[in-house]
């Protein structure tokens, strides 16, 4: 995997390709025979990747160029983009390899020399358009999404980061007043800055709050909310986005609960219990999204040992917050499912964000595999959708990717009011 540069097998295949499926193939092929006569519990397995969701078989290309794209997205670019595209694709290719390209792109759309190959590195703004076409070819989803929200104020926790930084950045170009609930006032302050210079025809000053937030004390998370209620009275948008994951060590919050347990879920659970009174009384059409993850599919609620004192590791902790989010946003429908509110959990996708920042192993994870993971535009994608879609059906559904998705069977009626009722006796409230 993760070849730097383009090589070829002793036959003269790209090497990936013809050692992970040519190779295997052709095994195969001459092993068929001796299968087919090994009585009737043969097997053959092919060992893939998750990265396979990533990817698609490149039918116009297969001569070895590095154009991931063909013939049906073309006419959707216009030349800018196309022209970045070409040079992004193209980046260590060889002359000869930049005049085939160039021959099949010349017979697609008109570019006006070879030289515009050149091959380079792409600046900020030059990424940025390739992101943006990136999206245009993502789910249509925003045919049917708000395009104004300036009557909309939204708070978005962890929003100094990662997918957080770019949910308050479409919100707030959108016209939203966005509450940006985080640890680091100076960190925080540095992300509006640079959202208001990159946005500074769409976006004021006014529409970006900082409130200090800090998820593992509850003292912090009822002083946030005392602020958000002495300056808002209504709030449409509850994006519970804040996390951390793979702590080496079991540690504990402010009040001694688990970290990750305590941060990921008992933390938003009690900011949103202390905001409930304000978002029912904000109108109909008020949301509430709870940022989980895949990994709930692996997790369990550890009903005996919730807090791991016993049997902590660092991924079961991680597991089992992200699977509570999803069982709070179920029984919050459950509960509350006749209100205006409507509440979702969401799957970001793998995201290059800092939530394993704690953790060296992650970082190395990150540094050797950065290829495969989303960035925080394209991780913030299906908040978004969650958070603008018009008339969003199936209150308390659980999403990946901008749709839908079955969530971990451990998520029942059962289970979902058990975690409730546990969480709210952890923080002895009544709800």
């Amino acid at each position: 995997m993760l070849i730097p540069k383009r090589e070829v097998t002793n036959d003269g295949f790209e090497l990936t390709l013809g050692v992970n499926h040519i190779g295997h193939f052709y095994l195969t092929f001459l092993l068929k025979d001796v299968l087919f006569s090994s009585g009737d519990d043969v097997r053959l397995l092919n060992v893939s990747s998750r990265a396979h969701y990533r990817g698609e078989i490149h039918w116009g290309y297969a001569t070895g160029n590095k154009l991931w794209f063909n013939e049906k997205l073309l006419p959707k670019m216009n030349e800018d983009i196309k022209r970045i595209f070409a040079f992004m694709s193209n980046s260590s290719s060889s002359q000869e390899e930049i005049s085939e390209v160039y021959n099949e792109l010349h017979s697609q759309f008109p570019i006006s020399s070879k030289e515009e190959f050149v091959c380079f590195k792409p600046s900020k703004d030059e990424e940025k358009k390739l992101y943006s076409f990136t999206f245009a070819l993502m789910p249509h989803w925003r045919d049917n999404s708000k395009d104004d929200l300036k009557n909309t104020n939204a708070v978005v926790t962890g929003a100094s980061a990662g997918i957080g930084i770019e949910t308050v950045r479409e919100l707030a170009s959108l016209g939203a007043t966005v509450i940006l609930g985080c640890r680091n006032e100076e960190k925080t302050q540095k992300v509006i800055d640079e959202i208001l210079e990159k946005g500074k025809d769409s976006i004021n000053p006014e529409q970006l709050i900082f409130m200090q937030l800090e998820l593992q004390s509850l003292s912090s998370i009822r002083e946030f909310c005392k602020n958000v209620k002495a300056k808002f009275s209504q709030i449409h948008l509850l994006i519970n986005n804040a996390g951390i994951m793979l702590i080496p060590k079991r540690e504990v919050t402010n009040d001694g609960f688990e970290l990750t347990l305590g941060v990921n879920h008992i933390g938003h659970f009690y900011l949103t219990f202390l905001l409930k009174d304000v978002l029912f009384s904000s109108g109909d059409d008020v949301r509430l999204l709870n940022v989980s993850s895949r990994a709930h599919y692996r997790g369990e609620i550890h009903w005996d040992d919730m807090q791991l004192e016993t049997s902590y590791g660092s991924m079961k902790s991680y597991c089992q917050s992200k699977l509570a989010n999803v069982l709070f946003s179920k029984e919050f429908v459950r509960r509350y499912g006749d209100t205006s509110v409507k509440a979702y959990s969401i799957h970001p996708g793998v995201v290059k964000t800092e939530l394993a920042r704690e953790n060296v192993y992650a970082r190395i994870v990150k540094s050797l595999f950065g290829w495969f993971l989303l960035t925080p535009v394209q991780g913030a994608q299906t908040t978004l959708f969650c958070a603008l879609t018009k008339d969003l059906i199936n209150n308390g559904a659980y999403f990946e990717n901008c749709q839908e998705k079955r969530p971990n069977n451990f998520v029942n009626e059962e289970n979902a009011k058990r975690l409730w009722n546990e969480t709210c006796n952890l923080l002895d409230i009544e709800w």
